[in-house]
């Protein structure tokens, strides 16, 4: 659908309570705002300014503080042992590990027909905060020698804070690769996400101003920056929120930044490691992190 700022839509406003949700042979309930978290998972946070709660599919994932694993089907984010160094201590090092599984689903995992795997790592602590007051947001990642998925980030955009209009802005996979540059001594890149980069689309459709295109489409081949977008809406924020979006899970409310691996369509084996990011003037690296960790291997792993 098209996406206009002249056009007022309805918050929605549901709570999700008690929903069971399949996939990667866990389990994958979505509890309420508030409710009692597990030590290794963090607390849900309040509801944003739309009156959405962020719920957690799983208690297993060690994640840092204000991120949580909110992958679709055959798709996981969670610490694993990363093998590309060792501690101060001398044990392995640790990543934030996205991946998604070899497999083809039924479709109901995503808000659209879309019978693939993503891997989403949530941070639930920005709703509210302006998108422009977002500046920075980069990430290191190994990305997986093999696999079709790329690596981009998603914002879900309350356009005016108020509740009547949103967006779905993502970063083209391949136009954020291709800005990568390296980091000397290591197989780890460098992403570069932050709302001046020329690597944003709209999923939505085009989101059209008074002036011409702000945002492109994730249809067209073309990307933008976020500028014309901010300088039109300059009361934009970032909203934790079930957005109805096709490519995210289904009816689950999501956070305002989501780190992700693959997309509704992903259906092969696809890895990479995250051991740093930057949002705003925060990051979050290993020491983050609990070094409670555990590896993943698709094939050892019990599925239902």
């Amino acid at each position: 659908m098209q996406q206009k700022l002249n056009i007022s839509l309805l918050a929605p406003s549901l709570i999700f309570i008690g929903v069971a949700l399949m996939g990667c042979g866990r389990d994958t309930m979505v509890y309420p705002d508030p409710a009692p978290a597990a030590a290794a998972t963090p607390a849900p946070q309040p509801p944003s300014s739309t009156g959405q709660t962020v719920t957690t599919i799983d208690q297993l994932n060690n994640l840092p503080s204000g991120f949580l694993n909110q992958s679709a089907n055959g798709g996981i984010a969670t610490v694993s042992i990363d093998g590309t160094s060792t501690t101060s201590s001398g044990g392995p090092s640790t990543a934030i590990l996205l991946e998604t599984e070899p497999v083809k689903n039924s479709s109901g995992g995503f808000n659209g027909n879309g019978v693939g795997n993503l891997a989403l790592l949530g941070a639930i602590n920005y709703s509210g905060t302006s998108l422009a007051s977002l500046a920075t947001i980069t990430f290191d990642a190994e990305v997986g020698a093999t696999g079709s998925a790329f690596l981009s980030v998603i914002l879900n955009v309350d356009l005016n804070c108020d509740g009547t209009s949103f967006a779905v802005l993502e970063t083209s996979g391949p136009a954020l690769l291709a800005s990568a540059t390296a980091i000397s001594g290591s197989s780890y890149l460098s992403f570069n996400a932050s709302i001046n980069q020329n690597v944003w689309q709209s999923s939505g459709g085009p989101i059209v101003g008074t002036s011409g295109t702000l945002v492109p489409s994730t249809a067209s081949v073309n990307t933008s920056d976020l500028g014309a977008l901010i300088a039109a809406s300059p009361k934009a924020c970032i909203v934790n929120r079930a957005s109805g979006d096709p490519g995210l899970p289904n009816g689950l409310p999501t956070a305002g930044i989501l780190f992700a691996l693959g997309n509704s369509s992903t259906t092969d084996f696809n890895s990479a490691f995250i051991n740093s990011l930057t949002i705003a003037s925060t990051t979050i690296d290993s020491s983050s992190w609990s070094q409670n960790s555990r590896t993943h291997n698709w094939s050892q792993e019990s599925r239902r």
